[in-house]
């Protein structure tokens, strides 16, 4: 299938900013210019496209809940003369010189996109691109304050109508579709974008623990498809367990905001042979098991001095909702990942996702302190008995910061006092 990709009049889109946003009859230079074409009955050249944007970014610091990573919610308005239906792409990339893709979407009938993205606390810059027709825009957003992005974008001027191939008609053109001859997903996100998250947890819930992170810790990844709205309409997982410096036993579980689902896992033993496969039909994604008893994922703790490390097992799942889950529903990465102790029957989540009658996180202990943490790619934990501000002598400093000193923390261990593999 092919379509269209076409940029009208400017006279329409000026109608819809008069019409529909109080804001384009402020007295910005941007809009004075805008209206002063109106009057003159002038357009672009032919085959050009301006756009204006109008920042309403959210600003500010967040609730510390001790995130070594940030998601944060994207609204994008494009008010143009794109034919209802066909959609203008919005894409959110790290600014890097890597430019992995963060977030794609296509703007609904009402000019509107909205979704998330998730990159590392010391990330600084992404880069906003807006693909209208064959015309391609593009900015710098730096991200070191902003909460969430919100944008207005006014379109003017006409491009020539290009056929543009879209074998799917999904209204993603082939080039930057993923699955072209799939109309339920058009992209592939990676989160973390390059490599893995490392997830670390204390087992001694609801009691205080000894803050040394090594009780149970995994290697995290997920993929996920969405369509072209930018909705999850398939996620992948993939977790290795690496550490369990614990007496207890655990299992890892993942709760998802979605009912009825296909789940498809995987199993693979040390040296990646595959051990068990299965598949099911779920009528709710609550508590569902990832990785089984820790008792027989790993043969070593991993979390003395002198320890020879030893991987343990690895797991891979695909979970197909029967609707696709709206990505800000999932909340941050690593979203409702949860160690159940299976000694004690308790569950220990992240924070920021339950809170007691009083509005208190249920997971933060009486001294402010976390019972799971997960660091961006390669940590070095700490060893048996050697506390977090031991063996990361920065750890204080962004601790007592709220996270706004010392944000890469985990890159500078103490000598000694950390398990590397």
């Amino acid at each position: 299938m092919f379509y269209y990709a076409w940029v009208g009049t400017m006279k329409r889109i000026l109608l819809l900013c008069m019409l529909a946003f109080s804001s384009c009859t402020r007295e910005d230079p941007n809009y004075v210019w805008l209206l002063s074409l109106a009057a003159g009955g002038q357009t672009p050249p032919s085959g050009e496209t301006s756009v204006t944007v109008d920042v309403s970014d959210v600003t500010g610091s967040p609730d510390f809940l001790f995130d070594t990573t940030r998601t944060i919610p994207v609204f994008i308005t494009v008010r143009d003369p794109v034919p209802q239906g066909s959609g203008t792409l919005v894409q959110i990339l790290d600014s890097s010189s890597a430019q992995e893709l963060l977030f794609q979407a296509t703007s609904n009938a009402q000019g509107s996109v909205e979704g998330t993205f998730t990159v590392n606390q010391t990330t600084k810059l992404v880069t906003l691109r807006v693909t209208i027709g064959t015309d391609v825009h593009t900015w710098t957003i730096n991200i070191t304050d902003v909460q969430e992005i919100r944008r207005f974008l006014f379109v003017t001027g006409e491009v020539n109508m290009t056929l543009v191939a879209d074998a799917d008609s999904d209204g993603v053109p082939d080039s930057q579709d993923a699955y072209p001859l799939d109309a339920t997903r058009s992209a592939i996100i990676r989160v973390p974008a390059q490599g893995f998250y490392t997830v670390a947890f204390e087992d001694l819930y609801p009691v205080q623990g000894d803050a040394d992170f090594n009780d149970y810790v995994a290697e995290v990844r997920y993929e996920q498809d969405l369509d072209a709205s930018g909705r999850v309409a398939r996620m992948r997982g993939f977790v290795r367990h690496i550490a369990r410096g614990a007496g207890y036993r655990h299992t890892l579980r993942l709760t998802l905001p979605t009912t009825s689902s296909s789940f498809h896992s995987k199993l693979f033993a040390a040296n990646g042979s595959l051990e068990l496969e299965n598949e099911t039909a779920l009528t709710s994604f609550e508590g569902i098991e990832v990785m089984p008893n820790s008792g027989t994922t790993i043969s070593s703790a991993n979390s003395a001095a002198g320890e020879v490390y030893a991987p343990g097992k690895s797991s891979e799942f695909e979970v197909i909702p029967a609707t696709p889950m709206a990505l800000a529903s999932l909340g941050n990465a690593p979203y409702d990942l949860h160690l159940h102790v299976v000694n004690t029957g308790y569950d220990i989540h992240f924070l920021g996702r339950y809170l007691d009658a009083n509005g208190h996180d249920q997971y933060l202990d009486p001294s402010g302190f976390p019972w799971a943490i997960m660091i961006p790619g390669n940590w070095s934990w700490p060893l048996e008995r050697v506390n977090m501000h031991t063996a990361y002598p920065k750890f204080q400093e962004w601790y007592q910061s709220a996270g706004q000193a010392q944000t890469d923390w985990y890159l500078t261990p103490a000598a000694g006092k950390v398990f590397s593999k």
